[in-house]
C-alpha cells in the first residue's frame, strides 16, 4: 500500500472562538476503488511567539460530497500529494489545503477530536491498524481547527495517509 502525507505550514485559524475552520483534507474521487486511510496526525503552533491559548481539533468525515459542497480550497493533485516512497505511484487521492470556504455536510460525530496549548502543545498521534479513519470514493476527510478565543492562531502539521 503506497504511503503519502499532505502537509500544511502557517496556516492561519479563523478568528471567532470555538467555530472551526478547514486547514487540510484529503479528498476522495467519485470513482470506484479509490479508498484512503489516515496512519497520523503532526500538528503544532506556527506562530514566532505563541501565545498562551487553546486550540481545538477535530478530524471530520463528508460521506457524500456531491450531497453538499467540497469547499474552496488551494488544490494539491494527486501527483503532487509527496510521496514517502520516491518510487511509488502517484497518490490516487488529491487534496486542499486552507479553505476560504467551508465543505458542507460534514458527519454528525467527528472521527478524532483533540486540542493542545499553542505555546508548547501538539499533537503527534499515529494511528494502530483497528484505529485509522478511512474514506471511501466520493468522501472527504477533513482537518479541522477552532481557537478558543477570538484571536487568530497558526499552525503546521501533516496528515499521514495511505491507499488501498
Amino acid at each position: 500500500m503506497p504511503h503519502f502525507s499532505l502537509p500544511f505550514e502557517d496556516v492561519a485559524t479563523g478568528a471567532v472562538a470555538d467555530v472551526f475552520k478547514t486547514l487540510a483534507a484529503l479528498i476522495v474521487a467519485d470513482t470506484q476503488g479509490h479508498r484512503c486511510r489516515v496512519r497520523g496526525l503532526h500538528v503544532g503552533p506556527s506562530d514566532d511567539t505563541a501565545l498562551d491559548f487553546n486550540i481545538a481539533v477535530r478530524l471530520s468525515r463528508i460521506l457524500d460530497v456531491s450531497a453538499g459542497s467540497a469547499g474552496t480550497s488551494t488544490p494539491v493533485t494527486t501527483a503532487l500529494m509527496p510521496k514517502h516512497d520516491p518510487g511509488s505511484v502517484d497518490s490516487l487521492v488529491s487534496g486542499g489545503l486552507n479553505f476560504s470556504g467551508e465543505p458542507s455536510t460534514y458527519e454528525a460525530r467527528d472521527l478524532y477530536v483533540n486540542g493542545f496549548n499553542m505555546r508548547g502543545g501538539l499533537i503527534n498521534e499515529r494511528f494502530d491498524e483497528d484505529e485509522k479513519y478511512v474514506a471511501t470514493r466520493d468522501m472527504i476527510i477533513a482537518l479541522r481547527f477552532a481557537p478558543r478565543t477570538g484571536t487568530v492562531m497558526r499552525v503546521s502539521g501533516v496528515i499521514l495517509f495511505e491507499v488501498f
